[in-house]
């Protein structure tokens, strides 16, 4: 209990706004707390009279109650705050694993590079993730200077707050669009970014774990010394990347390391970075351009696999984005390499939090008895996740039902999604609740998960040990290969095969 005295002792610049916004931010957050407190005390004030009057009528006599809130001892916020004075500002706030922070784009830009592709931002995630009318309103007009690596300083404006992460545990992302307004310092010969507008991602990656520009610029690298070319299009660009946290030996954090260890204590490490801007998947125009982007990423998917050899880990509908040609063709884009890792290669935080998107992560990854490790079939299932909650959770590309399915994945505790999944895999009489729009889709996915229950219903149990069984695809039912016999297609028609290899591995 003396953390969450701590917590509530904070004074405003320890609330986790980066120190490179403005002071008015600060302001603006206790105005918004105040109004913020006012409105819970009128609402609160609203149900104790509801109450009153109801006890006036059958079960009177009966208290009436209320929402409390626990208060906190005088002399506990005292020694909180001498615990903090004690140590040095740098502080952290963290979100939960399961949130999903992506770049979306939607308003034209000419000044920047990307003049031909469309760049406002939005984020593919569940309702209590959004920002909030009062949180986005807080930090539009907020500027924010950032030095970067080369000596230059930059000074962005947000124009849009795209996404606030939430919870106490794993990256806490907030993802901005914003535009460069200011610049100095630049290098000779260096590009400016004066007038750009891009996307900004503030977050809290793990310290020990190999940013998201390892994994991209491995994959780019290895496109271009192969004469994979091709890849390119389907990957995402990120521009730069700047550390903001204090990493001085008294620093909080290194304190807390101390005194915990590995084990206890995770660092983690605030990360701005700038990337290009990319449409979100719900903004393709047909059912055949949603079937060529999901097509991509499998092909994307499979060649990261097994050529630079990298596992994404983390596919969901706001990490599947979309780009076009010269032509006007979609060209499907497999971003946020945040938690991507080399196969082989120990790359664990020391959280005990599960890698991935709750509502799309794999039924194995979801149980705390699984032991084996995150596999590239368990990458496949999310992606069949994926199209399964658009063709069931929406009427078309912009509205959503008003009671979703599948809406328990969202909201329940992993343990219980688990369970559920397990089911959903087993109730074969049960038929896809697809919605009419996406009727086209459930060949797609009959087969899919078709090959999921074969391939989970195969496996060793009851004491049975096979020395010799297939984990990594479930003894060959999930393999990149059926999935691409399953998805090479839509409605009889081939969709763009990009490389030769795209199903050609069963392994």
């Amino acid at each position: 209990m003396s953390i969450i005295h701590a917590i509530h002792a904070l004074d405003d610049n320890w609330l986790g706004f980066p120190s490179a916004f403005e002071p008015d931010l600060l302001r603006n957050s206790k105005r918004l707390r105040y109004e913020t407190r006012k409105k819970k005390e009128k609402e609160i004030a609203v149900k104790k009279v509801e109450h009153s009057r109801k006890g006036k009528g059958k079960g009177a006599g009966r208290p009436a109650t209320q929402a409390t809130r626990e208060r906190i001892p005088r002399d506990s916020k005292d020694k909180a705050n001498q615990l903090i004075a004690s140590m040095s500002t740098s502080s952290e706030d963290t979100a939960s694993e399961f949130s999903d922070a992506s770049i979306y784009s939607n308003e034209d830009v000419d000044d920047s590079p990307f003049s031909n592709i469309t760049t406002s931002a939005t984020v593919s995630t569940s309702q209590e993730n959004s920002p909030s009318k009062g949180e986005s309103h807080l930090l539009v007009d907020a500027k924010f200077t950032i030095t970067f690596k080369d000596g230059t300083e930059r000074t962005f404006i947000v124009l849009e707050v795209i996404y606030s992460g939430n919870g106490v545990i794993g990256r806490g992302p907030n993802v901005y669009r914003a535009k460069c307004i200011n610049e100095r310092g630049l290098p000779p010969g260096a590009k400016s970014w004066l007038l750009w507008v891009l996307i900004a991602k503030f977050y809290f990656p793990s310290a020990s774990r190999k940013p998201e520009t390892f994994f991209v610029d491995r994959a780019r690298n290895f496109a271009k010394e192969h004469s994979d070319e091709w890849a390119l299009n389907h990957l995402p660009e990120i521009l730069a990347f700047v550390d903001l946290t204090n990493d001085e030996e008294d620093s909080v954090q290194n304190r807390l390391f101390k005194r915990f260890g590995s084990e206890e204590y995770e660092k983690r490490r605030l990360r701005v970075s700038f990337h290009e801007p990319l449409e979100p998947l719900m903004k393709v125009t047909s059912l055949l351009e949603l079937a060529q982007v999901i097509y991509d990423i499998l092909q994307i998917h499979q060649w990261l696999y097994e050529k630079p050899e990298i596992l994404h880990r983390d596919i969901s509908i706001g990490n599947i984005m979309f780009k076009r040609d010269t032509k006007g063709n979609v060209l499907g884009v497999l971003n946020d390499f945040d938690l991507a890792s080399c196969p082989g290669q120990s790359d664990q935080p020391s959280s005990k939090h599960r890698t991935g998107t709750k509502p799309f992560m794999a039924y194995d990854l979801l149980k705390s008895s699984w032991l084996r490790g995150h596999m590239y079939r368990h990458d496949l299932e999310s992606l069949f996740y994926v199209l399964l909650i658009i063709c069931c959770h929406y009427e078309n590309f912009k509205t959503s039902i008003s009671k979703p399915p599948y809406l328990k994945w969202f909201t329940d505790p992993v343990d219980v999604v688990a369970s559920m999944k397990f089911e959903f895999f087993f109730d074969s009489d049960e038929s896809l609740p697809i919605q009419p729009f996406f009727e086209n889709f459930r060949v797609w996915l009959d087969q899919a998960r078709y090959q999921f229950r074969q391939g989970y219903s195969s496996r060793p149990g009851g004491g049975q040990i096979l020395l010799d069984y297939v984990w990594p695809t479930l003894a060959g039912f999930v393999s990149y290969k059926n999935m691409n016999r399953i998805m090479c297609s839509f409605q009889d028609s081939p969709l763009v095969r990009r490389w030769n290899g795209a199903g050609a591995s069963n392994n």
